[in-house]
């Protein structure tokens, strides 16, 4: 439901800005012993639904910059700026290890939509300004939330694998499949390939 919306606002909105943040978890020392200064594609098993998403809701995109954090074994970071076929602009920080969540941040105007994590969407429009007071001297400024949709598991499985299980099921009877194909995974993998220097 959340990526659906997300697919729905991009439709209804031009010149997006996506940023994303990939903290994708990455073993330095096991890493660096088989993939010593090479990203390992195991480190984006993760992010790769991440990637999907983005193809899926903004369309192919071209990485125009890159910029790789590494130390003498191992990647720290990538940043990365793409655009897309329709002229959106993604940008996508993936720090390893880093304490944060997967998420994405779809911005147009005044208005802002958070997958954060991807099961739950926020649509927030305009900022609340709180002035000082005695309490908190400071300034605070708070977006405004107008919109909330969140997925919910059934039976204790994990969020959409009911609803694999159900398209896969439809396709081994000869219906066509909605979920991402062979070719999306290929364009996935191209696509982190080229996040490496």
């Amino acid at each position: 439901k959340t990526v659906s919306y997300a697919k729905n606002f991009v439709s209804q909105n031009e010149n997006l800005i996506a940023k994303v943040s990939i903290p994708e978890i990455s073993n330095l020392e096991s890493d660096a012993l088989s993939f010593p200064k090479r990203l390992p594609l195991k480190s984006y098993e993760n992010s790769v639904h991440v990637i999907d998403i983005l193809r899926y809701t903004l369309g192919n995109f071209e990485v125009i910059y890159k910029k790789n954090v590494v130390n003498e074994q191992n990647y720290l970071a990538i940043i990365c700026i793409g655009v897309t076929e329709t002229g959106n602009t993604i940008v996508i920080d993936s720090c390893y290890n880093a304490p944060d969540n997967f998420k994405i941040d779809y911005i147009s105007k005044t208005k802002r939509l958070e997958l954060k994590p991807i099961e739950l969407a926020k649509l927030y429009d305009g900022m609340q300004i709180a002035d000082p007071s005695e309490k908190l001297p400071i300034r605070m400024y708070s977006p405004i939330v107008i919109d909330t949709i969140s997925e919910i598991s059934e039976g204790n499985l994990k969020l959409g694998f009911l609803e694999q299980a159900h398209d896969f099921k439809k396709f081994c009877k000869g219906s066509i499949s909605k979920a991402a194909n062979i070719n999306d995974a290929y364009e996935a993998v191209k696509l982190i390939e080229k996040f490496q220097v």
